[in-house]
C-alpha cells in the first residue's frame, strides 16, 4: 500500500511540474501577442520584466521558458516580486499568492498601470486580473478579461483572442 501512495504522489507532482511549464510556456506566449503602451518600456531596448509574486517556486520554471527569448525585439528579466512597488515595475506580473485576498489587493492597486496580469485562482478574471489560466479537461486554458486589459491599455492581437474564454467585454 505505501508502495502505490509513493506512486501516486510522484504522479502527482509529475503532473504539476508539467502543467507549470505549460503556465511558462503560455506567458512568453502572451507576450508575442500583446500590445504595450509607449509608457510601459522607458526606450526601445527595454526589457520585458516578468514579476512572480507569491509563488517562488514558480520564478525558475518560468526564467527557463524565456531564457534566450524575445519578444517584440525585447529580451525578458524575470525577477521576484515582493510588494506593490516591485510590481510596478514590471510589464507581466503572475500573481500567485494562495490567499484570494492578496491577488486582489495587488489587481485594485496597479488596475490603470500598463501591467498585463496573469494568475490561475478561480476568480481571478472576475476580481479584475487580465489573464487567468485554468485547466480544463487535462489542458491548461485561459480567459481574457477585456475590461481589465482596456484599463490597464493593453490590447490583444486577434489570434490570441480567438482562442480565449472572453469576459469583461468593456
Amino acid at each position: 500500500m505505501v508502495v502505490f501512495s509513493h506512486v501516486a504522489s510522484l504522479l502527482a507532482q509529475e503532473k504539476q511540474q508539467k502543467e507549470a511549464l505549460v503556465r511558462a510556456a503560455y506567458i512568453y506566449n502572451f507576450c508575442l501577442f500583446v500590445e504595450w503602451p509607449q509608457t510601459a518600456f522607458h526606450d526601445k531596448r527595454e526589457e520585458i520584466v516578468v514579476g512572480i509574486a507569491g509563488r517562488d517556486s514558480f520564478i525558475d520554471i518560468v526564467t527557463d521558458a524565456v531564457r534566450d527569448k524575445t519578444a517584440q525585439g525585447r529580451t525578458f528579466k524575470v525577477i521576484r516580486i515582493n510588494s506593490i512597488t516591485d510590481a510596478m515595475r514590471t510589464q507581466v506580473l503572475f500573481l500567485g499568492f494562495p490567499e484570494t485576498e492578496k491577488n486582489e489587493s495587488y489587481i485594485a492597486a496597479l488596475r490603470y498601470s500598463p501591467i498585463m496580469t496573469v494568475g490561475d485562482d478561480p476568480k481571478f478574471a472576475e476580481k479584475g486580473g487580465v489573464i487567468r489560466l485554468f485547466s480544463e479537461q487535462g489542458s491548461v486554458r485561459y480567459e481574457i478579461n477585456l475590461a481589465s486589459a482596456k484599463s490597464a491599455h493593453i490590447e490583444f492581437q486577434s489570434r490570441l483572442l480567438s482562442m480565449a474564454r472572453i469576459t469583461g467585454r468593456p
